[in-house]
């Protein structure tokens, strides 16, 4: 094969997919890429597979995937003006981390090296592979960050993403690598009659899922509890006055964005996450103004805050009782390394002055309609922040978000996927409440009823109903990873006795 044909398959190719999947993540608008941007990458795989394509594809993803992360450069590391340095700054910050994720994705992929397989059974084992890296990415903190996965990227297409109510996000990824693997056999088998069974596999594939999708959209949608009402109010701070306003103007602005909107009355009001001052709880002055609020509405009002107890902090979800009871019932677990905490212990590293820990129980919200489990921002990207909620009897899941130092439109969408995702696995409804966008109301479906825009103020309302039925995918977990596990430990097993053999017949 000569050198240039060489280079577009070794190279080109998986740089082509790792760039085009970053791409279909963007917005909903390219999401359909996502059913063929990989299939480049599986040819050159099964073409012959060599470690260096497996880091171009996945490097080259995400990097394109989190260049939005530039835009916290100066806030993460003490700001400068000189704008050189803070290219180089943004371009090491996100290649550091595309490249821990790189790694982690890539761990159970290095099987590969030590087998040798035809074309087509590395294919059908590789997407197991890759699912147990994506899996592998939001087991070990401080560098868990399970934020691109392939399947939060089909949150656009809800009748495919249905069945992660069965087996969760990853199974969903899992698809979608079968699909990408079917059509690159296609094409590798181009000459042969062989494509015709590959592109029936991938068509079946597609066809049974939505088939599955689609009676499960249409099916009577049962919600067991009760129906309730929410308005969502997005205040829309940016994030060079997020944290200096005085609480009175942040307080002003939500109240008037609330009583502008002239609802008559809601079960639960949500602002977004820190979106009160930590003070709020101690001044009555300003406590006594977030109870007229319950009052008015006759309503349970959810808020960030900061709160401090025995000089600890921790970034908490708030409750108002409209009997002026007020409470610190959720405290966020899964906190932002460097953004809310210091793992390494050094100032030279550290994104805020204040250094939150941890909270250690999923703490549910007993609110008239019924039981409310609650995520903080970054939380809602790991699936057990969720469902172990659920498991604690959660009939809804409210979501507390505050963007607006990430960017302004592709960190917004990506972050709001998991969203989408965390209703469909877990069968419940979920409430986001954000600050800068997207604000919405989510059905136990991942249908979308209500959304606000980016990037405005806004205040939204609906209906949701709380439910107690529990999914497969909530009491079983990520059971779609046995599977890779079974297979890498038949590999490991295989190499042994080889290895044993080799020496008993040198012998």
């Amino acid at each position: 094969m000569s050198d240039y044909k060489n280079i577009i398959i070794n190279i080109l190719f998986p740089l082509l997919s790792g760039i085009a999947v970053s791409f279909s993540y963007y917005s909903d608008k390219y999401a359909f890429l996502i059913f063929f941007a990989l299939s480049p990458y599986f040819y050159s795989i099964i073409y012959k597979f060599n470690i260096y394509k497996i880091f171009i594809y996945s490097f080259s993803l995400y990097f394109f995937s989190l260049i939005w992360l530039s835009n916290v450069v100066s806030r993460a590391t003490g700001a400068t003006d000189i704008f050189v340095l803070r290219l180089l700054l943004s371009f090491f910050i996100v290649s550091a981390i595309s490249l821990i994720l790189s790694l982690q994705l890539n761990i159970p992929l290095l099987i590969f090296r030590f087998i040798s397989l035809s074309p087509i059974k590395t294919a059908l084992i590789f997407p197991f592979m890759y699912i147990l890296g994506e899996w592998i990415q939001g087991m070990f903190s401080p560098i868990a960050f399970p934020w691109i996965r392939l399947g939060n990227i089909a949150t656009p297409f809800s009748e495919f993403i249905q069945s992660a109510s069965v087996f969760g996000t990853l199974f969903i990824s899992l698809l979608i690598l079968f699909i990408n693997a079917f059509i690159a056999l296609f094409f590798y088998y181009i000459k042969s009659v062989k494509k015709y069974i590959f592109a029936f596999s991938a068509f079946f594939i597609i066809s049974a899922n939505m088939i599955f999708g689609y009676v499960s959209l249409n099916r009577t949608k049962e919600n067991n509890g009760k129906e309730s009402s929410a308005v969502i109010v997005q205040g829309n701070f940016p994030k060079e006055t997020k944290f200096t306003s005085e609480p009175e103007e942040i307080l002003d602005k939500y109240i008037d964005l609330l009583y502008s909107a002239e609802i008559d009355k809601a079960d639960l009001i949500l602002f977004p996450e820190t979106s009160m001052h930590s003070d709020v709880y101690t001044i009555d002055k300003l406590k006594n103004r977030l109870y007229n609020i319950c009052c008015d509405y006759k309503a349970l009002l959810l808020f960030g805050s900061q709160y401090n107890l025995y000089e600890k902090y921790y970034n908490a979800c708030m409750a108002l009782f409209p009997d002026n009871r007020i409470e610190a019932v959720y405290l966020k677990r899964q906190l932002v390394p460097f953004g809310e905490y210091n793992p390494f212990k050094s100032d030279s590293l550290h994104f805020t002055a204040t250094d939150f820990s941890a909270g250690e129980e999923c703490s549910l919200i007993k609110s008239d309609k019924g039981m409310i489990g609650c995520a903080i921002c970054f939380e809602s990207a790991f699936p057990s922040s969720v469902s172990e909620c659920v498991k604690e009897c959660a009939e809804a899941i409210i979501i507390l978000t505050n963007d607006s130092w990430l960017g302004e439109i592709i960190p917004l969408y990506q972050h709001h996927s998991h969203s989408v995702m965390r209703a469909v696995e877990n069968n419940r409804y979920v409430l986001t409440s954000t600050n800068t966008g997207i604000s919405s109301v989510i059905n136990n479906k991942g249908e979308v009823i209500v959304q606000s825009e980016l990037n405005t103020e806004s205040v939204i309302e609906s209906t949701f109903y709380m439910n107690n039925d529990i999914s497969f995918y909530t009491k079983y977990g990520d059971v779609v990873i046995f599977p890779s596990c079974m297979i890498i430990m038949f590999v490991c097993i295989k190499f042994v006795f080889r290895q044993i053999y080799g020496l008993i017949f040198k012998m």
